[in-house]
Order: structure tokens, then C-alpha cells, then sequence
């Protein structure tokens, strides 16, 4: 486990505090300014989704795989 936080979590923590104390001010907001929060939420969901994919769910099919293969035949 890192020591350290990276510096990019640090920055969304950040601004997820900063937008969250924003918009429960309820601001009247453009359509091109509710466009852009919400194109970048999606962004973000779409690339936490394919790291957890690719990070998480690998080692899963790894134990599963090594279980399958270790495992005597019934």
C-alpha cells in the first residue's frame, strides 16, 4: 500500500469538496456549464470503470483460474 497519496487524489478530493459546496449553493448554470460537470463525471466514471476492470477483476480470474488448475479432478 503507498505511504503517499498522489497528488492527482489530492486534487479530486479537492475539487469534488470546491463543486459539492458549489452547486448546493443551487447557481443557475448554462447548458454548455452542466455539459462540461457532467461530460467530466462521465469521463471519470467510464476510467475508474476500466482501471477497476483491468486491476481488480484480474486477480479474481487468476485465483479462479489457479483454483481450477490446483483443484483435484472429481
Amino acid at each position: 500500500m503507498r505511504e503517499k497519496e498522489p497528488k492527482a487524489l489530492k486534487d479530486l478530493k479537492q475539487i469534488a469538496l470546491d463543486l459539492r459546496t458549489f452547486l448546493r449553493k443551487r447557481p443557475a448554470l448554462a447548458e454548455s456549464e452542466q455539459l462540461a460537470i457532467e461530460n467530466c463525471l462521465l469521463m471519470l466514471q467510464i476510467e475508474y470503470a476500466r482501471w477497476r476492470k483491468e486491476t481488480l477483476e484480474k486477480p479474481r480470474r487468476d485465483r479462479a483460474t489457479n483454483e481450477d488448475t490446483h483443484s483435484p479432478p472429481c
